[in-house]
């Protein structure tokens, strides 16, 4: 009988660390950055009254349904193609911009998630390192065989904080920016 709820115990314990995995995880910090008040909510698009800036509800490939993103995300697998998406005055945001969608006070991903929806597509427990490209090249030096490097800050999801990725294949260490989120001013 001891065995037995030693097992039923370890197991529960193993289940509620699983669901807490699954979900978004609060900080210290506690207080929201990015508070919903601040944000104007639309069918297709949210409206950042403290930058003036307009961004689509949903990432590149999905569309939004009145309540949650729908259909498969599209992958770039490159700054030019994530680049070819500007149209219709959407356009590929600046390092800058993404950044300020941050809400250091979550993770997993660091947004506010009834803002944006878009995050709840994607797998951010499984692929911790997915990121979203960014407008904003990064100058670097030449390597050390002489060829330049082409590098581009992207945002990473997971933790809310710019960094850098090879521009050809969007991978580095512990980074892999796949999705694009447009916006407008």
């Amino acid at each position: 009988m001891k065995n037995l709820t030693k097992k039923a115990t370890v197991g529960l314990l193993a289940l509620t660390s699983l669901v807490a995995v699954a979900s978004q995880i609060t900080t210290t910090i506690g207080v929201s950055e990015t508070p919903t008040a601040d944000f104007t909510l639309s069918n297709d698009s949210v409206t950042d009254t403290k930058t003036g800036l307009v961004w689509q509800r949903c990432v590149v490939g999905q569309s939004f349904d009145g309540t949650k993103c729908t259909g498969t995300p599209t992958e770039f697998t490159s700054f030019e193609k994530a680049l070819a998406n500007n149209k219709d005055g959407w356009r590929l945001p600046t390092i800058k911009e993404l950044s300020s969608l941050s809400d250091h006070s979550v993770a997993q991903p660091a947004l506010n998630l009834n803002v944006h929806k878009f995050s709840e597509g994607l797998d951010l427990v499984k692929n911790s390192d997915l990121a979203l490209w960014s407008a904003t090249p990064k100058s670097t030096p030449k390597s050390s065989w002489g060829q330049p490097t082409y590098k581009s800050y992207v945002y990473k999801l997971n933790n809310g904080e710019p960094t850098t990725t090879d521009r050809s294949t969007g991978k580095s260490y512990k980074v892999e920016a796949k999705y694009v989120l447009l916006v407008k001013n």
